[in-house]
């Protein structure tokens, strides 16, 4: 890695871990602990810095909802619209929703909004959204790092930058296609209802 990639990652590269985990940043997350199983960043700091990152974003954005979440829907019929499922699926899996919301493409900064809105306790949701972040910053940096000691690993022995790509589209593939499984999962389970 060139002096400068490494002198921005060690300047910047913490700070860009945490706003990216406060939103829907799973690629920054995934990349800095494959990074983190290379040695060029630290674990623990990144582990922290999401768990942190994601809990305080959803949990700020619940008082949001509590607070201003109407204001907000109505000055944004955008957001009006999406709210409508969201409320669907906190309705229909309460819990479950509360504690997979992260994982859902599309509608995680909103969910927390809604949650908010809908009259779940404080709380209940401080509780769930910690176990929440718990899981989700466990399943998303634990992939990184050791789908990254796998990849790297193999691409240092061969030094071939073919599977240098190939790690790229895997990550982009598997982080896609979880997506479009829990897209999936909530279409099938509205129209089975």
């Amino acid at each position: 890695m060139n002096n400068t990639i490494q002198h921005f990652i060690s300047q910047y590269g913490y700070w860009v871990v945490f706003f990216a985990s406060m939103i829907e940043g799973e690629s920054v997350v995934i990349a800095a602990s494959i990074l983190a199983s290379q040695g060029r960043m630290d674990i623990v700091k990144v582990v922290t810095l999401v768990f942190l990152g994601t809990l305080f974003a959803d949990q700020g954005m619940f008082f949001v909802g509590r607070f201003w979440g109407s204001k907000l829907l109505h000055r944004y019929p955008t957001l009006a619209e999406k709210s409508a499922r969201v409320f669907d699926f906190l309705k229909r899996y309460n819990t479950a929703f509360i504690m997979i919301f992260r994982f859902v493409y599309g509608i995680r900064i909103l969910s927390p909004i809604v949650i908010g809105m809908s009259g779940v306790s404080i709380k209940r949701f401080v509780v769930l959204n910690f176990f929440a972040a718990i899981l989700w910053t466990g399943l998303s940096c634990g992939a990184g790092y050791f789908l990254g000691d796998v990849v790297l690993g193999a691409l240092h022995k061969s030094q071939n930058i073919l599977y240098y790509g190939l790690g790229f589209v895997i990550i982009v593939f598997v982080i896609w296609f979880l997506r479009k499984v829990s897209e999936w999962y909530f279409r099938e389970i509205d129209e089975y209802e």
